[in-house]
């Protein structure tokens, strides 16, 4: 069974036929080895009926059969062994779904034909899950079984919610033509099936199984008027039944205009999933044919993430200029769809007016200006990007109702299609109806929030072992790389590996393992072509984003945070085939999570900054307050190296231990 191997939970059980009597029932049972007092009832197909005690049993006369007594057997529980993943899940299962049935001796797994093949019980639970959990004050494989953080200083454990929820893989089937005639409606089909339908192009969905049925929500995002109208709702709730496929849920479009079109389709369960699937169709005059079922291209993977972010801002584009602007609370009906908050329109071109910045940035970031003036330099900037991007009755109200009173430090994370935006150096304002006086935030986003990032698509998993870390350090001029090196290397627990040269590096690429990858070296943007972007290794050597082909990504294998701590690292732009840089590529290696810079860092705090953020992370706090803790650890030193670096993960995510 995937995930169960603890022999105390694979107890022996007793497969009973109906046609058996009491009798015969219980002498079965008491020859059993381990005393074991369990019975599954067993019905001529092989699937599992009932599950009984002796004592359950003992109470029957000995001569009436089991099949005879049916309407006296409690309610069969069973649970698909292939939705265990460990026993965290099946503690909650327990706990939460299981407590009106006191009187069931257990839970039976059943294989896909429906056959036991073990019982679990709450008292072999309990023992085993006892067994697993470390003394108090100490570290251990307890923590990792059971989503548990690892005590701080020797103290009591840090209360997190768990990672242990059930899994189930489930199928969406998006059905749409591949040609559709002008102005003539069609419909857009989805359902969520549990098993795939034998045709190309499907959306594997990994949904979190809390109470059935599950409930995931499709929305339409990204439709141009000029492409298409939608008659009706342009979201709706899909419900998920435990054990047949889901009814369709329909939209309904009319093409307005021709050509090859797309329509994309945002999925998620409550707040804490997102994955886009992208339906390629083409508007024609007329169908002379029937033609078929549009494709699906590309279709991602839906991963839980765990507790949602305070905030979800998703950036669709629209167009070749503009990007509409939708947004979740964590207060906000999870079935719900996000709302539309704003659109963003660049008037020359995102990749041209960003470049501006990005040069701009550099070019501060030269030196010549005291902390002050620096500060002051690009407080203006973050502020002329804020209001020349935003609406005021759009995204600046959102963030002045919904974001700027959020207690605390607040986990947002920012989901898009546009590679461009400085997000980290927002500097929102306003006025302040106390004074009527205008002013800005004292804050910028990467200050004010526990900020991430990721590329549309799906999420990878949301924890993080830190145990192994892998350190490209190639020999350079660069002052504090050893005390980079050496600051990793004093963590307690870590086992470090160091990597010196190019062709280490491809090795590793091609068949090493680590959950960090650590780059301390100089790196290099392409604005012209984002895939050329480079890390430099050594004289004359250099990886780029487009090196990372399929034998190279092996080392993804384990979803790694991969922390390029080089000049440039985060920035990714539209390369030859759309989004490229380094993002996009470690996005497409399916690594976990990723941080980078987007301008030109200082040697002394790029060290600072790492060592910073890996002490929080083994301290427990989440990826993205380590990010926020490491910012404000280096911010005093009037310099840009703390608004430069950006982090694509779930910023709930979490180290545990392993």
């Amino acid at each position: 069974m995937p995930g169960i191997d603890d022999k105390k939970l694979l107890r022996e059980f007793t497969r009973l036929s109906p046609a058996l009597t009491a009798a015969e029932a219980r002498q079965r049972l008491s020859r059993r080895p381990y005393g074991s007092n369990f019975g599954v009832v067993v019905g001529d197909d092989g699937a599992a009926l009932a599950c009984l005690r002796d004592t359950q049993i003992g109470v029957w006369p000995d001569d009436q059969t089991l099949d005879a007594l049916r309407a006296r057997w409690p309610a069969l529980r069973t649970l698909p062994e292939d939705e265990v993943v460990h026993l965290g899940l099946v503690a909650r299962f327990f706990n939460q779904d299981f407590t009106d049935h006191l009187d069931l001796p257990g839970v039976v797994l059943v294989d896909a034909t429906g056959r036991p093949t073990a019982i679990l019980t709450r008292r072999t639970l309990d023992l085993a899950l006892a067994d697993l959990r470390p003394p108090s004050g100490t570290r251990g494989a307890g923590s990792a079984v059971l989503g548990e953080p690892a005590p701080r200083d020797g103290g009591p454990a840090v209360p997190i919610p768990r990672e242990g929820e059930l899994m189930v893989t489930r199928y969406g089937r998006l059905r749409f033509p591949a040609q559709a005639a002008l102005r003539q409606r069609r419909e857009l089909t989805i359902t969520v099936n549990r098993a795939q339908a034998g045709v190309p192009g499907q959306v594997e969905l990994g949904l979190t199984a809390r109470e059935w049925p599950l409930r995931v929500t499709a929305t339409l995002v990204g439709i141009r008027p000029e492409d298409f109208t939608v008659d009706g709702p342009s979201g709706g709730v899909i419900e998920v039944p435990r054990t047949a496929d889901s009814l369709p849920l329909t939209f309904t479009l009319t093409p307005q205009s021709l050509g090859k079109k797309e329509i994309c389709v945002l999925f998620e369960q409550g707040n804490d999933c997102m994955t886009t699937a992208t339906i390629a169709t083409e508007v024609v005059e007329t169908l002379a044919a029937p033609a078929g079922d549009a494709e699906v291209i590309n279709p991602p993977s839906l991963a839980s993430t765990g507790l949602p972010a305070d905030v979800t801002i998703y950036i669709t584009r629209l167009d070749a200029e503009t990007y509409g602007v939708l947004a979740r609370t964590a207060a906000d009906n999870p079935d719900s769809p996000p709302r539309e908050v704003d659109r963003i329109s660049f008037k020359k071109g995102p990749d041209a007016f960003m470049d501006e910045i990005y040069q701009e940035l550099n070019q501060k970031t030269k030196g010549g200006l005291t902390p002050a003036q620096f500060d002051e330099e690009v407080k203006i900037i973050g502020a002329n990007l804020y209001d020349s991007l935003f609406r005021e009755d759009g995204f600046k109200r959102f963030y002045a109702e919904e974001m700027y009173g959020l207690p605390g430090q607040p986990a947002v994370q920012i989901i898009s299609d546009e590679p461009y935006v400085p997000w980290e150096i927002m500097r929102p304002s306003r006025i302040d109806p106390a004074t009527n006086r205008w002013e800005s935030d004292e804050f910028y986003f990467c200050e004010r929030f526990a900020l991430s990032r990721w590329l549309a698509g799906p999420q990878r998993p949301g924890a993080l072992a830190l145990q192994r870390v892998a350190i490209v350090a190639p020999p350079s001029n660069l002052q504090y790389v050893q005390d980079e090196i050496d600051a990793i290397k004093r963590l307690p627990g870590l086992q470090v590996t160091e990597i010196k040269t190019l062709a280490e590096l491809r090795g590793f690429l091609q068949n090493g393992s680590a959950e960090i990858v650590h780059f301390a070296c100089h790196g290099k943007f392409e604005g012209d072509d984002p895939g050329r972007s480079a890390v430099q290794l050594g004289s004359g050597e250099y990886l780029r984003p487009r090196d990372l082909v399929a034998e190279y990504r092996n080392f993804a294998r384990g979803r790694p945070l991969v922390f390029l701590n080089a000049c440039d690292s985060g920035r990714v732009g539209l390369g030859l085939t759309g989004v490229d840089g380094w993002a996009q590529a470690l996005n497409k290696a399916e690594v976990g999570f990723f941080i980078g810079s987007v301008w030109k860092t200082t040697d002394a705090l790029a060290c600072a900054f790492a060592r910073t953020f890996y002490e929080r992370l083994q301290a427990g706090d989440t990826v993205g307050l380590a990010m926020l803790l490491a910012r404000k650890a280096i911010a005093r030193a009037g310099d840009a190296t703390y608004l430069s670096y950006t982090l694509y993960a779930h910023p709930r995510a979490r180290a545990v231990a392993r």
